[in-house]
């Protein structure tokens, strides 16, 4: 039960840092910016603001929904899938 409260605390405070991180992985147009002067490098906080006025604050968390999953599943089951198999473990023998 912790397991799974850490997992979905985890999930929703790094999520704007995670998007943040694929955003500018996946779009080059990203990575750059033209300005008056000529091309400036976004830095994270740059990107941050960029996505927070563009697409609204709470676009950070896009995709919340599929990280959760993945870490209330994992940190869920994985305790009783390891108390399993110690279970066999002392049976197998």
């Amino acid at each position: 039960m912790i397991g799974g409260v850490s997992g979905f605390v985890s999930a929703v405070a790094l999520q704007p840092f995670d998007l943040v991180k694929t955003r500018v992985q996946q779009d080059s147009s990203l990575r750059t910016l033209a300005n008056n002067n000529g091309v400036v490098k976004l830095s994270i906080p740059k990107v941050f603001h960029k996505i927070w006025v563009e697409e609204g604050k709470l676009a950070l968390w896009k995709g919340t929904g599929a990280t959760l999953a993945r870490f209330v599943l994992f940190y869920l089951l994985s305790p009783m899938v390891v108390g399993l198999a110690e279970r066999s473990d002392t049976t197998a023998f």
